[in-house]
């Protein structure tokens, strides 16, 4: 009660006014007044049900104690994350400069699996957060690994985000596995004999040692269709990626795997 109350949507739930869900449903669409406003509160009525839903099951199977304002607070950050998410790439009608399509993530041949790896930085760039994630042939995440580090630099981020990937592909035993990443740089020195700058120099050996013994092959891909690790790189940094978010991943990761996937 005190979560639908204290959301968005304000809703005040009188279980002797409405006997199921299919009216109580019907009473909360009579509060809109055009189409728009119609799917924005299907949407908010989804997310927080979504968030109540997935507090009473981490009470019945972990026995963690509700807290209406915890469960609020989630509802609320998955709602304006994934409203976000839904207005990404607007741009103004007559913006001067025009941005080539968006290339959306491609999943593996069949039977194998990709990773995709980034790293997100704080300002000063001294800490970054590394994420790497394995997805199969179908785009569905099968597992995870995140990490946070201290760093010279954003190159040298980079480059420990890729050697995570490939040590997560080596914990799993992985071969013939694709790593991919948004950095140019680091990717062309994995799959090349240039010597590389001192201070990553013994960070991009391990990922060439890695590459000779469980076969990987590494692709540049651009952000567009690296989001998804970077999502998680950057939720990582701020401390807000749930602990569970491989088994049970934040509505707006799960939308942004659903638009890979289309």
């Amino acid at each position: 009660m005190t979560v639908w109350f204290g959301s968005d949507l304000g809703i005040r739930v009188d279980m002797q006014v409405c006997n199921s869900i299919a009216e109580w449903t019907y009473s909360v669409m009579n509060m809109c007044s055009n189409k728009s406003e119609h799917l924005e509160i299907i949407g908010k009525v989804a997310m927080v049900g979504w968030c109540i839903w997935n507090s009473r099951n981490d009470w019945v199977f972990n026995h963690n104690p509700l807290n209406p304002i915890v469960t609020l607070h989630q509802a609320t950050t998955a709602w304006r994350e994934l409203y976000v998410l839904n207005h990404l790439g607007a741009r103004q009608p007559n913006a001067a400069v025009s941005e080539p399509p968006r290339r959306r993530w491609s999943p593996p041949s069949l039977g194998h699996f990709k990773l995709n790896c980034d790293a997100s930085f704080t300002k000063d760039r001294s800490k970054a957060s590394l994420a790497a994630i394995l997805r199969n042939w179908e785009g569905q995440l099968v597992d995870g690994r995140t990490s946070i580090v201290h760093v010279s630099s954003t190159l040298q981020g980079e480059a420990r985000v890729v050697r995570l990937a490939c040590a997560f592909s080596q914990t799993l035993n992985l071969n013939q596995i694709s790593v991919e990443g948004d950095s140019k740089t680091i990717i062309k020195l994995n799959v090349s004999e240039l010597v590389p700058p001192w201070d990553w120099m013994a960070i991009i050996y391990d990922i060439r040692f890695a590459k000779s013994q469980n076969n990987i092959s590494f692709y540049w891909s651009p952000r567009s269709s690296n989001r998804t690790a970077h999502w998680i790189a950057s939720r990582n940094l701020t401390g807000m990626l749930p602990l569970n978010w491989v088994a049970h991943p934040p509505p707006a990761l799960r939308a942004i795997l659903s638009l890979d996937s289309l």
